[in-house]
């Protein structure tokens, strides 16, 4: 069961590399920006964008970084800039996380919704691609694998559960009752707890990781700002 839940988890984030798989390299440039830390790796007359939850990275110093999630052509709105090639990694591999791979789901972690916060109200997110919680949930069929941008208040985090973080938010819209007011989000950066942020990542609906954890939808988070 574990391993399955494992083997779900890796498609959801489009079947990243193996977790020890490193890419390696001297630190020519870092920057740190919406909850991450971008580094641009040299590797002889080549380099590489990544992009890992914000730490301490010395311009100079080698460094292997696990593999991670290709994107092409990714704009960082925090940075206004546009990388044609950046791979979103957990980590430095020297140091992963604990229990990786003999653990699966934490009990701290669950896909039950947290209650309403009463009297919430967040504006939507700006932009073409801005959508509220409720109308995620409405339109979730027709957005699913489409990137979307959601503004919202996080509620609930469970840090580094297979790899990740899981952060719960809530705009105010959405029904309770129904389950459409709280939006489940995986990301590599772990915002605070009570930060009403901006969210844009990639739709997924219906995913079910096994051993009752399943999502009507979720977004895989690329981007988080203030």
């Amino acid at each position: 069961m574990i391993m399955n839940i494992l083997l779900l988890a890796l498609s959801l984030v489009q079947a990243a590399p193996a977790p020890e798989t490193a890419i390696s390299g001297v630190v020519a440039e870092t920057m740190d920006s919406g909850g991450y830390t971008y580094v641009r790796l040299a590797q002889g007359k080549d380099s590489l964008w990544l992009a890992v939850p914000q730490m301490a990275v010395a311009v100079g110093k080698k460094m292997s970084f696990r593999s991670g999630l290709e994107m092409k052509d990714f704009k960082s709105k925090t940075l206004d800039r546009t990388f044609p090639v950046i791979v979103f990694s957990e980590g430095v591999i020297a140091a992963p996380p604990k229990g990786k791979g003999h653990g699966g789901m934490k009990a701290a972690h669950s896909s039950r919704m947290a209650e309403p916060e009463s009297g919430l109200k967040v504006a939507k997110a700006s932009g073409p691609d801005g959508v509220t919680v409720a109308e995620l949930y409405a339109k979730r069929k027709e957005l699913d694998g489409k990137e979307v941008s959601v503004r919202a208040k996080i509620v609930r985090a469970s840090a580094l559960i297979m790899g990740r973080h899981w952060l719960h938010l809530q705009d105010g819209t959405g029904d309770p009752k129904a389950g459409t007011h709280d939006l489940t989000v995986t990301s590599l950066a772990l915002p605070r707890t009570g930060e009403v942020v901006t969210v844009k990542g990639k739709v997924r609906t219906d995913q079910d990781f096994g051993a009752g954890y399943t999502y009507k939808a979720l977004i895989e988070a690329v981007d988080i700002s203030k």
